[in-house]
């Protein structure tokens, strides 16, 4: 699969509106149509599950391009980071979408294909959005194509109460418990690798002992991780 700088954008006849999906500020303002404010030229869009209502005072201010991949005249998979502000707190923080396109016309079975995953709510918007009009379907992280376990490898409470706590066994005996969990994404490569970073505070309280532990974990995409290198 190739991949590319965004400043080299070809002429693709079947990929027409690669020029769109690759320029960021065209993206900081349908995302704001797709999220915040609407757009009558948006009619086509599909929401799953339905957009529900989203705080008035969340706006994004940039959109970031951090990753392209791009198979010519087939499609293109370009993850995005927006930088949403709430105007009433002042607090910014980051939502992670990636878009894939299609030739046109070709979208609609991929959005359908996609709602049988293991799907959850994001941050902000819905977890997918089909966009007919550009070809191209959008999931939200944590939810990805091809890192169907992603949901779960960023969900605290999941690390906290199923995840982990075989593994502190492991490493320091039976009797410790997982107090406070914090997690936060390292790297993100989507439909291919994430890297998390989780910070744990343990207690042992027949012992009145605490300690701390820091873990890095690593997904695949699909079962790779459990195949030998060769």
């Amino acid at each position: 699969m190739n991949k590319m700088m965004v400043r080299d954008v070809p002429h693709d006849s079947q990929l027409p509106q690669l020029s769109t999906g690759l320029d960021a500020a065209a993206m900081v303002e349908l995302f704001d149509a797709l999220l915040f404010h609407g757009d009558s030229r948006l009619t086509e869009v599909e929401y799953f599950p339905q957009r529900g209502a989203i705080s008035p005072a969340l706006r994004p201010k940039r959109c970031l391009i951090e990753r392209v991949k791009y198979k010519p005249a087939n499609n293109c998979l370009i993850c995005y980071r927006l930088e949403v502000e709430d105007s009433r707190s002042g607090l910014e923080h980051s939502q992670r979408f990636c878009g894939r396109l299609y030739p046109i016309g070709q979208s609609a079975s991929r959005f359908r294909r996609a709602q049988g995953q293991p799907l959850v709510q994001p941050k902000v918007g819905p977890a997918l959005m089909h966009l007919p009009q550009l070809g191209m379907v959008i999931w939200s992280f944590p939810n990805d194509r091809k890192l169907l376990q992603l949901p779960k490898f960023s969900d605290g409470a999941y690390l906290k109460q199923r995840l982990l706590p075989p593994v502190v066994a492991a490493h320091l005996g039976e009797g410790w418990q997982i107090a406070n969990v914090r997690h936060e994404l390292v790297h993100y490569a989507a439909e291919y690798t994430c890297t998390m970073r989780v910070q744990l505070g343990l207690i042992q309280q027949q012992m009145g002992k605490e300690e701390s532990l820091t873990l890095f974990g690593k997904l695949y995409e699909n079962d790779k991780a459990a195949k030998p290198n060769r």
